[in-house]
């Protein structure tokens, strides 16, 4: 990926992506480890709504345009090619902010 020459490149490693129901295909393991952390996992410390990565991704991506922007402006610019690996947790913490941004 970093060969590719990116600007950045920001790779989302979750665990179970909890889809809204009515999906047209249904994987008995996917839809038994949705079932499950729908209910079990409280903190979202193993698995994600589709909305909140959604939102985390967007949030994520106009933060790091942002923050380029402003690093042009002040002549500070970052080279090129960095890698962001966001886990579980940070995605769901990127998801809850941008609910909150979204409210202000």
């Amino acid at each position: 990926v970093v060969d590719l020459d990116f600007q950045t490149t920001a790779i989302y490693r979750l665990g179970v992506l909890i889809t809204p129901e009515g999906q047209n295909e249904i994987r008995a393991m996917e839809w038994l480890a949705q079932s499950f952390f729908s209910v079990f996992d409280w903190g979202q410390h193993f698995s994600l709504p589709v909305k909140q990565l959604a939102k985390a991704m967007v949030y994520h991506a106009l933060k790091d345009a942002t923050n380029k922007v402003n690093s042009i402006v002040s002549g500070s610019e970052t080279p090129t090619g960095s890698v962001n690996i966001l886990e579980n947790k940070q995605i769901a913490e990127l998801g809850q902010l941008a609910s909150l941004r979204q409210l202000q």
